[in-house]
């Protein structure tokens, strides 16, 4: 009797305890997050060291550029779009090259 008793009892908790879950919606999602840098309109200042590596240069604006398409879900049109969107602060190319976007990564070219 006792085990009855406690079977009906632990399948009232059961019915009672089961609600039907309603899916978050986007807007309660968004709520739950801090908006991305690149989604309040003013891009963050990022200045990349000039280390006098060519290489390491291009490196770091490379997860500059990694990092910004993270955080706005876009692809910049070319190396300029990135750079008035981001606010990254480049070092200079080496003469006669230029900044250029190839796939996700930044590369120099002749100019």
């Amino acid at each position: 009797m006792r085990v009855f008793v406690l079977s009906i009892l632990l399948g009232m908790i059961v019915v009672i305890g089961c609600k039907k879950a309603t899916p978050p919606t986007a807007e309660s999602l968004a709520s739950r997050r801090p908006p991305s840098p690149y989604e309040t309109g003013a891009p963050p200042e990022i200045l990349i060291a000039d280390t006098g590596d060519v290489n390491a240069n291009l490196e770091q604006l490379s997860l500059a550029l990694r990092k910004y398409i993270a955080g706005s879900h876009r692809l910049p049109k070319d190396f300029e779009d990135f750079l008035a969107k981001s606010g990254v602060q480049p070092p200079p190319p080496p003469m006669g090259k230029k900044y250029v976007i190839q796939g996700q990564v930044i590369a120099l070219v002749k100019q």
